[in-house]
Protein backbone atom coordinates (compact mmCIF):
# COMPACT_ATOMS: atom_id res chain seq x y z
CA UNK A 1 0.00 0.00 0.00
CA UNK A 2 1.29 3.54 -0.63
CA UNK A 3 -1.23 5.77 1.10
CA UNK A 4 0.04 9.12 2.31
CA UNK A 5 -1.03 12.06 4.43
CA UNK A 6 -2.96 14.63 2.22
CA UNK A 7 -4.78 17.97 3.53
CA UNK A 8 -7.83 18.72 2.28
CA UNK A 9 -7.75 22.46 1.12
CA UNK A 10 -10.64 24.77 0.69
CA UNK A 11 -11.40 27.28 -2.14
CA UNK A 12 -10.45 29.93 0.26
CA UNK A 13 -7.22 28.71 1.08
CA UNK A 14 -7.77 27.25 5.00
CA UNK A 15 -6.72 23.46 5.53
CA UNK A 16 -10.35 21.49 6.29
CA UNK A 17 -8.77 17.92 7.00
CA UNK A 18 -5.67 15.87 6.41
CA UNK A 19 -6.24 12.02 5.51
CA UNK A 20 -4.34 8.94 4.35
CA UNK A 21 -5.12 8.70 1.11
CA UNK A 22 -3.73 5.68 -1.67
CA UNK A 23 -3.70 7.76 -4.77
CA UNK A 24 -4.39 4.59 -6.80
CA UNK A 25 -7.82 4.83 -5.72
CA UNK A 26 -10.18 7.57 -7.29
CA UNK A 27 -10.99 10.20 -4.87
CA UNK A 28 -13.44 13.00 -5.91
CA UNK A 29 -12.93 16.78 -4.09
CA UNK A 30 -15.73 19.16 -4.24
CA UNK A 31 -16.00 21.90 -6.72
CA UNK A 32 -12.70 24.24 -5.70
CA UNK A 33 -11.12 21.87 -3.15
CA UNK A 34 -7.54 20.81 -3.49
CA UNK A 35 -5.82 17.88 -2.38
CA UNK A 36 -2.04 18.39 -1.66
CA UNK A 37 0.93 15.85 -0.34
CA UNK A 38 1.02 16.66 3.69
CA UNK A 39 4.76 17.82 4.14
CA UNK A 40 3.91 18.31 8.05
CA UNK A 41 4.59 22.46 7.27
CA UNK A 42 0.60 22.86 7.82
CA UNK A 43 -2.07 21.10 9.61
CA UNK A 44 -6.14 22.10 10.47
CA UNK A 45 -6.76 25.56 9.99
CA UNK A 46 -3.67 26.89 8.78
CA UNK A 47 -4.00 28.98 5.58
CA UNK A 48 -2.29 28.61 2.55
CA UNK A 49 -0.37 31.51 1.33
CA UNK A 50 -0.14 32.16 -2.87
CA UNK A 51 3.25 30.86 -2.98
CA UNK A 52 2.61 27.53 -1.38
CA UNK A 53 3.44 27.76 1.85
CA UNK A 54 1.30 27.97 4.99
CA UNK A 55 0.88 30.37 7.34
CA UNK A 56 -0.36 29.12 10.87
CA UNK A 57 -4.21 30.60 11.73
CA UNK A 58 -4.97 33.78 13.45
CA UNK A 59 -4.74 34.07 17.46
CA UNK A 60 -8.17 34.26 19.28
CA UNK A 61 -8.64 37.72 20.50
CA UNK A 62 -9.61 38.14 23.93
CA UNK A 63 -12.96 38.97 24.71
CA UNK A 64 -12.74 42.14 26.18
Amino acid sequence: MSASRYLIISPSGVVENAIIYDPQHQFVMPDGYELVPCTRQADIGWIRNPDGTFSAPPEPQPES
